[in-house]
């Protein structure tokens, strides 16, 4: 049975690190459609961002799952601006929407990562 690489990837889930992780993603990716990604206002991202008070727990869980997302995209695709340009980047088989699109939501979240196990196996880019 084929065992995803993808499963050792070590995550940083304290808030320090979406702090860190939210200034770099913002920046490489917009941070309208970063924050629109996870479902917050821009503002609502802004505070993240600079560590102004508590995040709620609801935003704490959208974050933990898009840095998921982001450590096994890094990995597989080497480097954040090789993931940030995978992520931008409109794709037939979703319809023309792009992969950041689909973190939106758990099934499209789910799909992401299906398709960076494929890219991770050579099947698909």
């Amino acid at each position: 049975m084929h065992r995803s690489r993808l499963s050792t990837v070590v995550i940083d889930l304290s808030v320090g690190s979406f702090e860190r992780g939210a200034t770099f993603w913002s920046a490489a990716l917009g941070r309208d459609r970063l924050a629109s990604a996870l479902g917050l206002a821009p503002k609502t991202l802004a505070k993240v961002e600079s560590g102004e008070g508590s995040p709620l727990p609801s935003v704490l869980d959208r974050l933990a799952a898009l840095r998921h997302v982001l450590a096994i995209a890094d990995d597989v695709l080497g480097d954040r601006q090789a993931t940030a340009a995978w992520l931008l980047r409109p794709h037939p088989h979703y319809g023309g929407a792009s992969p950041l699109d689909l973190l939106r939501t758990y099934s499209g979240t789910v799909e992401v990562l299906r398709a960076l196990d494929r890219i991770a196996e050579g099947v698909m880019s």
